[in-house]
């Protein structure tokens, strides 16, 4: 069985490299690292919704958050893997990544990206050790 965690090993080797694809490819990495942690989390919590017919990113991170309710610890993960997933989505397919109209520094935006999932990552660790 693939353990995503790898995801987040290969996140951390190519955002040494110098080039931009490779500091974009880890952003991308990390995301999914989070999202299938978040994933996994769900199916130990017997609440995976069925991700037939598209759009499982969203209805991963929707039932997270709904699995906690209004204001919790889950939501926030949510909402923040969201964010992340925006962040990923420009690394795949933007020519330039810009936030709030600026050009991004990108190592250092990507740097961000995987100290995000990684965050993502240890939060619901946290989740599945207090329950």
């Amino acid at each position: 069985m693939f353990d995503f965690n790898e995801y987040i090993v290969l996140a951390e080797q190519l955002i040494k490299n110098s080039d931009e694809a490779s500091k974009r490819s880890a952003v991308s990495r990390a995301y999914y690292g989070a999202l299938m942690k978040a994933r996994k989390h769900l199916k130990e919590k017997g609440k995976l919704p069925d991700l037939s017919g598209g759009e499982t990113h969203k209805k991963i991170w929707d039932a997270l958050a709904k699995l906690g309710g209004k204001n919790s610890k889950e939501e926030n993960i949510s909402k923040r893997g969201k964010r992340l997933r925006t962040k990923r989505e420009q690394a795949d397919y933007e020519i330039v990544i810009r936030e709030d109209y600026k050009r991004v520094n990108v190592p250092s935006w990507a740097q961000q990206g995987l100290a995000e999932a990684k965050s993502i990552i240890s939060a619901i660790d946290d989740l599945n050790n207090s329950k």
